[in-house]
């Protein structure tokens, strides 16, 4: 069975893989507590009631599987015929006799189907995508987002039920209650704020009650077994960036009969998974003790060489975009609280004074934070709190986004320093991409280039004297793009054809995250674009730098190679002496393949008195 890799923004989540320790063998523990039960590779997976099984999306190899969780054992049930078919959000049926799950199929559509947990009987039941949150208490329907409303889909013929139209509000996460009589879930209430509440929905009436509301980003998690509390988080009584805890609300005929308790000891979830039948919750993620998370880093460069020191830790927990101010005094990068909002963080280099911003704006692995040629804004593709797609001027201030383009198919923005900006967009009519430059204020575009379909572009980096346009082109969609070939290709910004300067050989890239993909920047001077290549071996995760002039020639390795780090982002410092680099020792195989883990907090529902 050849590997693959994840092919949507979904597979930035991770994947299982370690076997956990059965719970008998466990010596018995009273009050609450945490245990950890495996390590994770996917994070869109649900677990069965009885808390004995975790169904999952193998990535390497596209199938749906099913791990017992007391052996470790995985079994597979489902076995995609191509390489670019592939389950998604798998979900137990309440009995844990069936799983629905998304199938996304070879020519870019997908579609709800049903399988049996022995691997037999799969039917497609909807075709369109939606996407699955929970079934009904009797397993006849399952609950699901479908174009902007909450529905629900028949387990036997598919027919659809609308049962409320939702606005844009997004919600991320919808529950049945155990008698089936609510729907909880988490939507916007104002359309000026990213503000979350959580609301009920009475099935019978289709009428909306609200049950936690507040100045709060709050998001459903699930229904206790007995169907008498609420468990969600927020980020409620936090700093911006330091994350979010679980609490949990008494509910009794629809309305909250008590105000919210924090959860103790303290829960903080990426990703729930689901209770048991014995009051337990499994989630992701647990704490973690070593760098596997990310962190920015500062490395000296030799510009006349191009030699690369040893990067050295600035702050850590930070894997995506980088990059330096125009005058070289401050860093920005963003942290994501999953799957919610990002706080900017702004770095003042030579007193490490950091300050950060909360931001109106949902990160994902191309955020492509950049400087303004004035300093005064930050540039950076997202969705906002409405779900919308698009380019966000940020203010270096106040953190205040607005957006300047807001279209479909437009992705790695750039600056020049007459304020225009250069970026991807993907035309739906025929999959071609173009490279354009687009002047904000009278909204012209010039378009540089056009590159027909399946190709590829990505890691746009304008040289400093905006003479230059690098980036980086695959010869397959971006979905599939770690299967493809990969080369470092220049446009002049007056327009011309495009050069390819080096064609990159990335050796293990199955092992490696899409963080982990080629970066793309350039030398102080514009003579070269440096780029980096990381490979995976049985000793872990190696990146090397490489530079070449825009006018071609031979591409030459620089400095020594990095061993045991991977690199997510690179930005060159104005002065063209330091490198700021975002990224992670890894050191061994493991640490790229499961970086996830899968824990269980017990004995934490109060009991009825």
């Amino acid at each position: 069975m050849p590997q693959r890799h994840p092919r949507l923004l979904a597979t930035a989540l991770f994947a299982l893989a370690t076997v956990p320790s059965a719970r008998s063998q466990e010596p018995p523990q009273h009050g609450p507590q945490h245990r950890r039960v495996a390590g994770l590779r996917d994070l869109t997976g649900s677990v069965s009631r009885d808390g004995h099984y975790y169904a999952f999306t193998n990535w390497q190899s596209g199938q749906l599987g099913i791990k017992d969780l007391r052996s470790g054992e995985d079994r597979y049930i489902v076995t995609p015929e191509s390489e670019q078919e592939y389950p998604y959000a798998p979900r137990f049926a309440p009995d844990g006799k069936r799983v629905a799950y998304v199938w996304r199929n070879a020519d870019g559509s997908s579609e709800l189907r049903v399988v049996n947990a022995d691997g037999s009987g799969v039917r497609t039941i909807y075709r369109r995508w939606v996407e699955p949150h929970d079934w009904s208490p009797d397993g006849t329907h399952i609950l699901a987002s479908v174009a902007g409303s909450a529905a629900l889909i028949s387990a036997s013929d598919g027919s659809l039920t609308e049962l409320k139209a939702l606005d844009g509000r997004s919600p991320m996460e919808m529950r049945f209650s155990p008698d089936g009589r609510y729907i909880a879930y988490d939507a916007l209430r104002e359309d000026d704020s990213p503000r979350r509440d959580i609301f009920l929905l009475v099935v019978a009436e289709r009428k909306e009650i609200t049950v936690v509301e507040g100045p709060a980003m709050d998001r459903v998690l699930d229904w206790t077994p007995d169907g008498t509390r609420l468990l969600f988080d927020s980020d409620r009584g936090m700093e911006p960036g330091s994350g979010r805890r679980a609490w949990l609300v008494e509910v009794a005929d629809g309305v909250a009969a008590k105000a919210p308790t924090l959860v103790t000891p303290e829960l903080r979830v990426t990703r729930g998974l689901g209770f048991d039948r014995d009051d337990s919750y499994y989630y992701c993620c647990g704490p973690r003790t070593d760098q596997r998370s990310g962190g920015l880093y500062l490395a000296d460069f030799d510009p006349t060489t191009g030699e690369l020191q040893t990067p050295q830790l600035t702050t850590g927990s930070i894997g995506g975009a980088v990059d330096w101010s125009p005058d070289g005094r401050y860093l920005a990068y963003a942290w994501h609280s999953y799957p919610f909002t990002s706080t900017l963080g702004i770095r003042a280099v030579d007193s490490g004074e950091e300050h950060r911003l909360p931001l109106m704006l949902r990160r994902n692995q191309r955020f492509a934070l950049r400087w303004s040629p004035d300093g005064r804004w930050l540039l950076a593709q997202a969705r906002d709190h409405k779900d919308q797609w698009g380019f966000y001027r940020i203010d270096a201030q106040t953190g205040r986004a607005v957006p300047v383009v807001q279209e479909p198919g437009v992705s790695w923005p750039a600056w020049l320093h007459d304020g225009r900006v250069v970026f991807v967009v993907s035309d739906d009519s025929d999959d071609s991409q173009r490279l354009v430059v687009r002047d904000l204020q009278a909204n012209v575009d010039h378009e540089l280039c056009r590159v027909p379909a399946p190709a590829h572009l990505s890691r746009l980096a304008v040289s400093p004297d905006d003479q230059w346009l690098a980036f980086l082109w695959s010869d397959v969609p971006s979905w599939w793009e770690e299967r493809g070939q990969w080369a470092l290709r220049v446009v002049p910004i007056s327009g011309g054809e495009p050069r390819e300067l080096a064609r990159l050989s990335v050796q293990g890239r199955d092992s490696l995250s899409y963080s982990s993909r080629p970066t793309v920047v350039w030398t102080s001077d514009s003579r070269f674009v440096l780029y980096t290549i990381t490979t995976v071996a049985e000793g872990g995760a190696t990146t090397a730098l490489w530079r070449v002039p825009p006018e071609g020639g031979e591409a030459q390795t620089v400095g020594l190679p990095l061993v045991g780090f991977a690199v997510s982002s690179m930005s060159m410092h104005p002065s063209g002496r330091q490198v700021a680099i975002t990224g992670r020792y890894q050191r061994e195989v493991y640490e790229i393949a499961a970086t996830e883990d899968m824990w269980v907090l017990e004995n934490f529902v109060p009991r009825p008195k």
